[in-house]
């Protein structure tokens, strides 16, 4: 039977951690090891054999930021690959349901769950699109499917959903949805949004299977909900003031789990994290890039991950560099970079653990580190653009990267990485150390541990 697939995109005023970066563009649409995000999670979407169609949820304008129809194609190649290697299936429709308003989590699901329920599929996929990671979803569909049928020769309901998991460390834990589970039978016994005090290690991955039963309770939920809301109800919560808004998380994983009809599925994935910051972007970028060279066993590889053979410079470890990008011989590129289409890179120029736009223009004998340079930016002669990374505790078991707030207890801007926004110019022989700079500036000195308005 078909599997729908379904990713949450969110809207316009969303985002805020991401900027300057999300001021020109969505985030699902960020270019990570040379794709955007949503075009890494509909890679992994398509190895479900039983795919039909992916719907994108979210208020989004539907303009060109969507770029459907480039979607479908990216659809097309990724059938195409796995079809080349004796996998012959179609390639599955991609279609947006634009949101009339900020609906939640669950509330777009509820809106158009008659286009989710069109076809009668099997189960559908819903996947956060702010995540990225090594997902497994044939494996997690299994265990969906060993569920369902051990429901059913039980005489049991049909479970509602199956959320994929991972282990965290104990305090990181906090800052995501956390799990406790039945460790033999995998139900979910208790489920809490980003608790105030510790409640288990395993935490939501922000990806999960559902069953066409959970579209009812949807229903049932959101009927329940409105009629508290035109009671007055005080519980109900002060920023949610219509009556279309229904959250995944709150309004249902955290009522339903008194049933046994919510499981978990352990990802077997290596590496796994939520883009929320710039920082985020920067490991996720260098994830992907190892990822892509485990499997494809190509460390220096173009937009068909084919070996870029026009590139003459140094390449050090992982990277990714667009055709139509110019680097010059004598720079050293890597490890973990990516180059987007039409940058050049002159003389004499390193970069190291970075992503560099579309457009970019670094001059000869600049350094970039740990940093994100936006569209369209000019950077001069000798100028030093460096960041300080943000990463997993390698001494902790399952450490998770942390998303730390922009500024620290004392109001001081936290070390992390320098970003650019989109048409930055910097002048030769400048110091940009830790820095954000917004959209449109002209920086002819040096700055440290400073925001650039």
């Amino acid at each position: 039977m078909a599997i729908k697939a379904i990713i949450l995109i969110g809207g316009p005023n969303k985002g805020q951690r991401f900027r300057p970066l999300s001021f020109d563009a969505p985030k699902y649409t960020f270019p990570v090891g040379g794709q955007a995000i949503i075009g890494h999670l509909i890679e992994s979407c398509i190895a479900l054999e039983d795919l039909s169609e992916i719907l994108l949820l979210g208020f989004y304008q539907q303009d060109g930021m969507l770029q459907i129809e480039n979607l479908q194609k990216l659809v097309q190649k990724f059938v195409e690959k796995r079809n080349h290697n004796g996998d012959n299936r179609r390639a599955p429709a991609i279609r947006y349901l634009q949101e009339f308003t900020r609906m939640g989590t669950a509330g777009g699901m509820y809106h158009f769950r008659d286009q989710i329920r069109h076809g009668n599929p099997e189960a559908f996929l819903v996947i956060n699109g702010d995540v990225c990671g090594d997902f497994d979803f044939e494996s997690m569909l299994s265990q969906h499917r060993a569920t369902v049928a051990g429901s059913e020769k039980m005489g049991l309901p049909a479970p509602y959903i199956t959320v994929m998991t991972t282990e965290a460390g104990r305090q990181e834990s906090m800052n995501y949805g956390c799990i406790v589970e039945n460790c033999h039978s995998h139900v979910i016994e208790h489920y809490v949004e980003k608790p105030s005090t510790f409640v288990s290690t395993l935490i939501s991955c922000g990806a999960y299977l559902c069953s066409p039963e959970l579209l009812t309770l949807l229903e049932e939920t959101m009927h329940k909900k409105r009629r508290e809301i035109g009671a007055g109800d005080s519980h109900i919560q002060q920023d949610v003031d219509h009556f279309d808004y229904l959250s995944l998380e709150y309004d249902i994983l955290q009522q339903c789990c008194t049933q046994p009809r919510c499981f978990s599925y352990r990802t077997q994935g290596s590496w796994w994290c939520q883009i929320k910051t710039a920082a985020s972007a920067i490991y996720a970028n260098r994830k992907y890039l190892e990822q892509f060279q485990r499997n494809d066993g190509n460390c220096q590889y173009a937009t068909e991950r084919s070996e870029v053979s026009s590139i003459t410079c140094e390449i050090i470890g992982n990277v990714y560099i667009h055709p139509t990008a110019r680097v010059d011989p004598t720079s050293v590129i890597g490890p973990n970079v990516s180059i987007m289409e039409n940058c050049i890179v002159g003389p004499g120029v390193r970069v190291r653990e970075s992503i560099l736009l579309q457009n970019s223009f670094i001059d000869s004998h600049t350094l970039v580190l740990c940093s994100i340079v936006g569209w369209n930016c000019r950077i001069g002669t000798w100028v030093r653009l460096e960041g300080t990374p943000n990463e997993p505790d390698p001494n902790q078991k399952f450490s998770k990267l942390q998303n730390q707030p922009l500024f620290n207890k004392e109001g001081k801007l936290n070390p992390s990485i320098s970003v650019l926004g989109s048409n930055v110019k910097i002048s030769g022989g400048t110091v940009i150390l830790n820095t954000i700079v917004l959209p449109h500036k002209e920086l002819s000195r040096s700055y440290k541990n400073e925001i650039v308005l």
